[in-house]
């Protein structure tokens, strides 16, 4: 009893000491965004906020007595209640906005080309051929009947807006009138992990939820209106911000050009997905986001250059004002400006407040403590925008900084003048030695600043994107102090020199263009090292769960630094250590992949009027035909839907990629997973593309070392499953790509069949009706089986037959198509009702996942959520 005493004396004493220590402000930020965080899992949590509630009901009045601990637990009460609260009012908020937007949506028609006027309300994203920027809706002008929903002014819906090569500069606040269609934004609807379902809450409570293509041609824009002088500074910000990189373009070569633009004023989408793909693989995505590196460089150089200014123009300002107080007040606004300029995204919003913080600090001549930066400006970000507390952005960028402040400083092994390195230079060693020995110690400072963010980011790296590089550890060490010294600074200075005159950016932007052309170097070369990537997140659907599983890791990780501050252990044992903690995690994740599952899985993904097929065999072999593509689109299916989708599914690898032919809706989504995705071997279709130029599948498949069989040699593929007879019907082996057939690729396109006991799923890909009456008798349902059929050339008209499919006789359709007036062919559809086919489509259905035990075909849909729902159960019929 009384040893239970002096332990609870001393716990008692602990939690004084930490209330006593703890700012109010950070008190406060870190308690409103834990409110924020902390609703999705209170339902598994019940018991622990109770428990929480008793705690701070025990706490209020044990310390009633000490003041500032008292005041500090209601704060905390108080600011995580205030983050619940806040976050309960924005999603009801978001819920109206989005009842209304149907309600808009449903008395404007679809389809429908409307006139109607609206106002650029964001800064103009640009792209290599269009632009995009958020348009609030303010009146439709034809007289349609959703002009009368509008006129109350209650709601104004927010649509992207994307222009295609626009004849002239956009700026925000301007108003236009456009004739263009007003759409839903596509839902694709597909298996998805976790973190698919976050993203889904940042567009509910961003706000947007309409698209809108318009050719820049038809736009007109109306007459100029008073704006306040804050929107004409934006105006001008926005005009500055496309005007350098229109110049980047006329005097930088692609990809310099691109990331330069991405360096300097945050125009990303100029870098291709193959160069993306190089940065991710390298693990230096993060010197592509204007964040600390770009604001404390332009904090640090304003700073200097103004005292310096300062003191040899006016020194008599100093008898006044201290030289802090005075060059922060001098290049604060600066700052801002640049923030503005970068596009002021998440990092950028957390830096630009840090320095803000920190310029205040010298204002009242009081140093702020990192935990209030970090927490206030957290909480001030989300409440601007509670859209972000499920960015990847807005996640990495402050769990990076703690990484940095909580273990790399907390474990980092101090030598003299404070560097991270231990050893150091003798007085009398040369000049030489000693700069090898600094260099030595920059070097290994930024390796253990980089070993520790990359421990603490794995597991979010993980949940986001499904992989993780550990080529970044040596990739930073190059890159960090090349970008931070060189190119940063020379990248600014273009930049300067194009607001102040463009003969100074011209002096500059040939050192910057050869600069970028060796970062670019390094990047391929270390994204080259693709054997260090790291595929898979937590086997799960539930995105509560996928986060208790970062929780963990975190904890282990906390109790794992504290035990080795308190044993002073070795920098070599610790690095070993917390890189075992980050692999231990992702061996863990690896052992839950999916092995047999004993049953056929077949899934028809969503992409749109394309066509893409993940099939899971019984031995856990797995397939992907085709890889869908929206022509005209940045859109990767590849990256953005079948890589998720396989990953949802519980698979870490492709055994099989297979192509039927050189057309965009079915092949360009396979390039990111030749290139990226860890892939056995690629079987190519009969006929080459009719431009070189236009696919790279087989080049991809040969740097990452994929094994490419020619389609006459695809037949040897058939004798590879286990329980399974996987067959490819047309062309035949024997015929040459010379042939007619290459004429038209659509003729030329492979039909597969796969048949397990009963059931039997049959593929044609884009094949024309002569072909299909070419094959009949092979892919037409024989006694005692279940025949699935995924309907040719996503059930248009020019590939259905009605006498043809009544000797087919297929028990069930699936179509990959998109809505149109003529797609799925309304002769088809009416074929299936006369004759009692169940017939799904992905735009109604989503994905259709198709499951066969031999016997019978389960077939189920996919919510908006990603997870499936029983559509129907095909069995064997007489």
């Amino acid at each position: 009893m009384i040893k239970s005493l002096k332990l609870w004396e001393r716990v008692s004493n602990a939690l004084k000491r930490s209330l006593r220590n703890l700012s109010p402000g950070g008190a406060l930020g870190f308690s409103f965004v834990l409110g924020l965080y902390l609703t999705d899992i209170i339902p598994l949590f019940t018991i622990f906020l109770i428990a929480l509630l008793c705690l701070a009901f025990w706490a209020i009045i044990r310390f009633r007595q000490y003041k500032l601990e008292f005041f500090v637990i209601c704060l905390i009460i108080f600011s995580f209640i205030a983050g619940i609260g806040y976050r309960y009012l924005q999603t009801q908020m978001a819920e109206k906005d989005v009842e209304n937007f149907k309600e808009f949506m449903q008395v404007l028609g679809f389809p429908n080309q409307v006139r109607w006027e609206g106002s650029i309300d964001s800064f103009i994203e640009k792209y290599p051929d269009k632009i995009r920027f958020v348009a609030r809706v303010e009146k439709i002008l034809d007289g349609n009947e959703a002009s009368k929903f509008l006129e109350d002014g209650i709601f104004k819906p927010k649509l992207y807006v994307f222009v295609k090569n626009p004849d002239r500069r956009w700026k925000y606040g301007e108003k236009f009138i456009a004739v263009s269609s007003i759409q839903e934004s596509k839902n694709f609807r597909n298996p998805t992990p976790p973190s698919h379902q976050d993203f889904q809450k940042i567009k509910f409570w961003k706000g947007i939820y309409g698209v809108s293509f318009i050719d820049g041609k038809e736009i007109i824009t109306l007459n100029d209106e008073y704006r306040s002088l804050y929107v004409r500074f934006l105006q001008w910000i926005d005009e500055q911000r496309q005007a350098f990189s229109d110049y980047l373009d006329r005097t930088i070569s692609y990809p310099e050009s691109a990331f330069l633009k991405a360096l300097t004023v945050g125009y990303r989408r100029f870098i291709s997905d193959e160069w993306n793909e190089f940065t991710s693989r390298a693990g230096v995505q993060h010197l592509l986001a204007i964040s600390g590196l770009h604001l404390a460089s332009v904090a640090v150089l304003l700073f200097f250059l103004v005292r310096w200014g300062l003191k040899n123009i006016a020194p008599g300002l100093f008898l006044f004002i201290p030289e802090p107080v005075l060059s922060a007040l001098i290049s604060l606004p600066v700052v801002a400006c640049y923030a503005v300029l970068a596009g002021l995204a998440a990092p950028t919003q957390r830096s630009l407040i840090a320095v803000g913080f920190i310029s205040f600090g010298l204002l009242l001549f009081r140093k702020i403590d990192f935990f209030t930066i970090f927490s206030l400006a957290a909480m001030m970000i989300l409440i601007t925008d509670l859209s972000l507390l499920y960015s990847p952005s807005f996640a990495l960028s402050f769990a990076a900084v703690a990484g940095i402040t909580w273990v790399a400083m907390v474990l980092r092994p101090m030598g003299e003048n404070g560097y991270l390195w231990a050893g150091g230079s003798e007085p009398d060693q040369g000049r030489l030695v000693k700069l090898l020995i600094g260099t030595r110690r920059v070097l290994f400072d930024i390796f253990w600043v980089s070993l520790c963010v990359q421990v603490v980011l794995c597991p979010l790296v993980i949940y986001f994107f499904f992989r993780f590089s550990w080529a970044g550890l040596i990739a930073n060490v190059a890159l960090v102090p090349y970008v931070s010294l060189f190119v940063v600074p020379v990248g600014l200075a273009v930049l300067v020199g194009f607001l102040v005159s463009q003969v100074i950016s011209d002096i500059f932007v040939g050192i910057a263009k050869f600069l970028i052309k060796v970062m670019i170097g390094l990047i391929k070369f270390f994204g080259n090292w693709n054997e260090l990537v790291f595929w898979g997140t937590p086997w799960t659907s539930s995105p509560v769960v996928a986060k208790l599983w970062i929780i963990c890791y975190w904890i282990g990780l906390a109790l794992a630094v504290v035990t080795l501050k308190r044993r002073k252990s070795p920098i070599l044992l610790t690095m070993i250590i917390l890189a075992l903690i980050s692999a231990s995690y992702q061996g863990l994740i690896a052992v839950t992949e999916r092995k047999e599952g004993g049953t056929l899985e077949a899934i028809v993904l969503d992409v749109g009027d394309g066509s893409s097929n993940f099939i899971a065999f019984p031995d856990g072999k797995t397939m992907i035909i085709d890889g869908g593509g929206i022509p005209k689109s940045s859109m990767d299916i590849g990256s953005r839907i079948i890589v998720p989708a396989v990953i949802a599914l519980g698979f870490r690898h492709i055994d099989d990629v297979v192509l039927s032919h050189y057309h965009y809706d079915h092949a360009k989504g396979l390039e990111f997973l030749l290139n990226s995705f860890p892939v056995r071997r690629f079987i190519e279709p009969l006929c080459p593309p009719t431009h070189d130029d236009e696919f790279r599948l087989v080049s991809f498949a040969a740097s990452r070392k994929v094994f490419v069989i020619p389609y006459h040699n695809a037949n040897q593929i058939n004798s590879d499953f286990e329980k399974v007879n996987f067959q490819i019907l047309y062309p035949s082996f024997d015929e040459l790509s010379s042939t007619s057939l290459c004429k038209n690729l659509n003729r030329s396109s492979t039909v597969y069949k796969v048949s397990y006991e009963k059931t039997v799923l049959v593929i044609p890909s884009d094949a024309t009706l002569d072909v299909l009456y070419q094959i009949k008798s092979d892919i037409s349902r024989k006694d005692n089986e279940v025949l699935l059929l995924v309907a040719p050339h996503h059930g248009r008209c020019g590939s259905f037959d009605e006498s043809l499919f009544d000797e087919i006789s297929p028990d069930a359709v699936i179509i990959s198509t998109k809505k149109s007036k003529n797609v799925p062919c309304p002769a088809f559809i009416q074929w299936c009702k006369k004759r009692n086919v169940p017939c799904f489509t992905t735009f109604d259905s989503g994905a259709i996942r198709s499951i066969s035990n031999g016997k019978s075909w389960a077939i189920y849909g996919t919510s908006e959520k990603g997870t499936p729902y029983l559509l129907s159960v095909i069995s064997y019929r007489h």
